[in-house]
Parts: C-alpha cells; structure tokens; sequence
C-alpha cells in the first residue's frame, strides 16, 4: 500500500524482486504523479491495482484497500505466505532468509495484537460508536477539522451504540499470514466491510479480530513489542502518533534486529540508511 516517495518504493519493489514472489501494489489516489513507469522487475511479477482509492487515516476505505490486495493475490493463488507491507517498509533480512523462515514456521499466522489477553476498550470505543466524516479526520484546515472533530464527538455520543458481534481486538494492519487466513478473511469480507463503515481505524481492527477468533492457535505468539509478533522492526517514541522514521543513526540498530521488515523510512528524511539497507541485504 503505497502512498508516496518514489525513490522508497523504487527500492522496496527493487529488494523484493525475486523469482519466488509476485508483488501486488496499491497506489494511493492522491498520488498524482505516480506512473508505473517507476518501476521494473526482473525476476518477479508485478501486478498494479487498476483501481485506486482515496484512502484516508481512520478510514473504512483502507479496509477496502487491503481486501482489493489480498483478493486479487488470492485468486492468483498458490502463496505460502501473503505479507502486507506498507510503502514505507524495507525488509531487514535477504530474501533467502525471509523465504527460509517462513518455510520453518508456515501454519503460523504472524500478526500484531495490543495486550491480546485483556479487554481493548479502544476497539470496542471505536467499533461500537459511529464516526461519521472520517473523511475529514486530517484535513491541514486546522478549524474545519476541529469543528468536524467536535461534531463528531457529540453525534458519536448521540446516537445509539453498536452491537459488538466478537470481542474486538486490535494492533498493526502490516501482518503476514497463510493462504488458509486469507481465504477465511475474504469469507468475512461482505460482514467486514458493511460493519466497517462509520468505525475508526478499522483497519486496526477487524482482521485482528477475525484471526483472533478463527485462528487463535495459529497466531505467532512474543513477548516484547507488539508489532514483533508480526516480524515487523517499528519503534515508538514515548505518546507518538506514528513511529520513528529510521536514519543513519539507526544502522547498528537495524542489522542487530532479528526481525524480518522494518518500518518506517523516508527519502526525504535519509536517503543514505535506504541504500544502505537495499546494498546490505541484496540477495
């Protein structure tokens, strides 16, 4: 799911060009200036969504997003593993070892929960409420949005609450999981994208919740930071609203982690840990 910066995507499709994957991209709508001309593979298929979308922070239509992705992928068939990944993330170990880990662990789904075990009153705030014009959540306005904010608190609060058909769950959308989890996703999907609609950041939630109830033996399980269940590297400054962008600095860091992709990186920010990153883990 790609939104932005040329050069990062450049290089991600560059590092995950092997003959053993097929590669399915999403190029956010607002990206005017995307052409697939970007890009080349070599060994890999790479496969570009006809339909783009506008999708927004929060959004029911990231839900879509990621369906649109795994469907497509789906129907092709025949994947051990299916990876969402962001077009902001790099992977952190050569394709040989990914390949190789995921052989010796296939049947386990790979997914990030918060405090799996204990209720998440977020996601039950988030799913039983209605949050209308999510469209809207980070408009740059700074006064439409805080009247758009403030008005959406109040009809939340008046309007009648949702009933919670599971125990909602919730972590990281970028997952990597079976074909069997796949096909049971897209099972649920009619029920995920109608009760998707008028939720926040359902993208959070709702195939966390459904590999929860389905798939609960399946699910990788580690103790540490939650997105290391799904084997993804992503650091949190102290009450951040999104995580740190890597940066040379990072280097050491990086090659001593033991988790398979990494997230997030910008040109714009460093372009120097990007090639450092592609030159260390070519294959």
């Amino acid at each position: 799911m790609a939104h932005t910066d040329k050069y990062l995507l450049q290089v991600l499709v560059r590092m995950l060009d092997d003959e053993r994957n097929d590669i399915y991209l999403h190029v956010d709508k607002k990206w005017k200036e995307f052409s697939p001309s970007f890009l080349s593979v070599v060994h890999a298929n790479l496969y570009i969504l006809d339909k783009r979308i506008d999708a927004r922070w929060g959004h029911a239509n990231l839900i879509e997003v990621e369906y649109n992705l795994f469907e497509e992928a789906y129907r092709r068939g025949g994947y051990l593993y299916y990876h969402l990944l962001s077009g902001v993330d790099l992977p952190i170990k050569s394709q040989d070892y990914i390949h190789r880990f995921f052989y010796e662990h296939q049947g386990t789904e790979f997914v990030s929960y918060w405090d799996p075990h204990q209720p998440n009153y977020d996601a039950k705030l988030k799913i039983s409420r209605y949050y209308l014009f999510m469209k809207y959540e980070k408009i740059s306005w700074r006064l439409p949005s805080i009247l758009i904010a403030k008005c959406r608190e109040l009809l939340g609060r008046i309007l009648p609450q949702r009933k919670a058909e599971y125990e909602y769950k919730k972590g990281s959308q970028w997952i990597s999981i079976t074909g069997r989890a796949v096909s049971m996703l897209l099972e649920h999907r009619p029920f995920v994208q109608r009760r998707a609609k008028y939720t926040r950041a359902g993208d959070e939630i709702f195939l966390q919740t459904l590999l929860w109830e389905y798939m609960h033996d399946s699910l990788h399980v580690y103790k540490g930071t939650y997105d290391r269940a799904a084997m993804r590297e992503v650091r949190w400054a102290p009450y951040a609203n999104s995580p740190d962008t890597y940066t040379m600095k990072d280097k050491d860091f990086l090659l001593a982690s033991d988790m398979l992709f990494a997230r997030k990186f910008s040109s714009e920010v460093d372009r120097e840990i990007i090639d450092f990153i592609q030159k260390e883990f070519a294959k």
